[in-house]
């Protein structure tokens, strides 16, 4: 492997000369930190397998990003990359004008940085961009590289917490699965938001999990640090496991045993309480950012979560993936017929005959068919989970409940939809590994002395 990659190097280099030093730089820099900490974390009869699959999984993604990055390299100016998203094209162009406007000293116009693509002014991740940009220049190769090492680290993250709660047998299927899941390959390979999302979504629950478990330091910090980047690119579910955790917290109290009624009654009231607070801040956000596209659909007197969501499944129902474009949140007898629809098809989406054409589409259907073949898998891993380590498989499944319901509310396309749920997927796999561990047929062997 090693051979392969310094030769995928090489010809990188020929193509695109110094401006392949800063990627190149972050690859070897990413690469050397992820083995620290393999080689802390593990021991040493795993050790050599965690390295050998992280690798691979880098080595997959690089092969992805490198051809049709250096098929599309026009060697001057701003070169914007090969996307399959469109989001990745204008967070790299606002990216790029933010950064320019730095190095000139000129101040930063939101409304002249606005672009369609994205439907909204600048927000956090195009100023990350503009980051990277600012000391790379104009290739957004190091962008792609990033994201792609933030893919292989998630997959660390969770061997490592399926390794603690569920034991060596089913960290190692979890890293395998979450390593090379075609959605998450895919996503890893683009200059998109999702990998860092889905990243500090997992491990804001995993800190919950450790600091309820025991207080500790680094995972305080962690929970901190991952809560402050989930409420900058994705608000909606910072605000959920805000309300969430609260709930969860209280649920495993000694006094919960005893004044069960009374204490759900007052979370759940000061739940509300600060989520419709939250709720306002946000409506005075989405206001902001989308007066541009579409003036009419949000006022200070008539604005709203439900007006929002029904801009969000309005601008989305778009194209032949659009899905039950009569779901109408503002009418709950449409709610309600609609509602159960909708849940099929935020946990079951994209449907095989939904395939479509492209390579996107393929690898979506592949992928859902896979998921359903092991659906029993899932279903035992909830069930061992439930048995052995209940309030950690609690949490995670209150998670999962919210933002699939927080999905089934705002999408209408089964391409936003099946992106958007890699949110939730690492914990999905997880079930699967634990499902699979439990199986006599899956022969991967237990280090002496893991957790059962």
């Amino acid at each position: 492997m090693s051979i392969l990659l310094s030769l995928l190097i090489l010809v990188s280099f020929i193509f695109l000369g110094l401006e392949w030093m800063y990627p190149c730089l972050i690859l070897f820099a990413g690469t050397l930190m992820g083995m620290g900490v393999i080689a802390m974390g593990t021991g040493e009869s795993e050790r050599r397998f965690v390295m050998e699959t992280c690798f691979a999984a880098l080595l997959l993604r690089i092969c992805l990003i490198l051809p049709f990055f250096i098929l599309s390299y026009t060697g001057e100016g701003f070169h914007p990359g090969s996307y399959f998203a469109t989001d990745g094209y204008a967070y790299s162009q606002n990216g790029w004008q933010i950064a320019q406007a730095w190095q000139k000293g000129v101040a930063i116009d939101s409304k002249l940085l606005f672009t369609t693509l994205t439907g909204s002014a600048p927000g956090a991740y195009e100023y990350w961009n503009a980051f990277i940009y600012s000391f790379t220049g104009g290739s957004p190769l190091p962008l792609f590289f990033i994201n792609s090492l933030i893919g292989v680290a998630s997959s660390l993250a969770v061997f490592f917490f399926t390794k603690k709660f569920f034991g060596i047998k089913s960290a190692k299927i979890a890293l395998l699965l979450s390593a090379f899941c075609p959605s998450l390959v895919f996503w890893s390979t683009q200059n998109l938001k999702d990998p860092v999302i889905n990243l500090v979504i997992f491990t804001l629950i995993w800190s919950v999990i450790e600091i309820h478990r025991r207080p500790n330091f680094w995972f305080i910090l962690v929970g901190l640090c991952s809560s402050f980047v989930l409420m900058k690119l994705r608000s909606q579910v910072f605000i959920l496991i805000f309300l969430i955790v609260p709930i969860w917290l209280v649920t495993r109290t000694f006094l919960y045993k005893k004044m069960k009624p009374i204490l759900l009654i007052l979370v759940i009231s000061v739940g509300a309480f600060k989520g419709i607070q939250i709720q306002e801040t946000l409506r005075h956000t989405m206001e902001q950012k989308t007066m541009e596209n579409a003036p009419k659909i949000f006022s200070r007197d008539t604005g709203s979560f439900v007006e929002w969501a029904h801009y969000l499944r309005e601008v989305r129902a778009t194209g032949g993936s659009a899905f039950l474009k009569g779901f109408d949140l503002r009418s709950p007898k449409k709610f309600i017929l609609f509602l159960p629809l909708t849940v099929i098809y935020c946990l079951f989406a994209p449907f095989p005959w939904q395939g479509g054409g492209g390579l996107f589409s393929f690898l979506a259907v592949f992928e859902m068919s896979l998921l359903y073949l092991f659906f029993p898998y899932i279903v035992r891993g909830i069930r061992y989970a439930l048995k052995s380590q209940r309030d950690q498989t609690d949490l995670i499944l209150l998670t999962f409940f919210c933002i699939s319901l927080l999905l089934v509310i705002i999408e209408s396309n089964v391409g936003t939809l099946f992106r958007h749920r890699s949110m939730i997927l690492y914990f999905i796999l997880i079930f699967l590994a634990v499902g699979l561990s439990e199986s006599k047929k899956i022969g991967i062997p237990e280090e002496p002395g893991a957790p059962q």
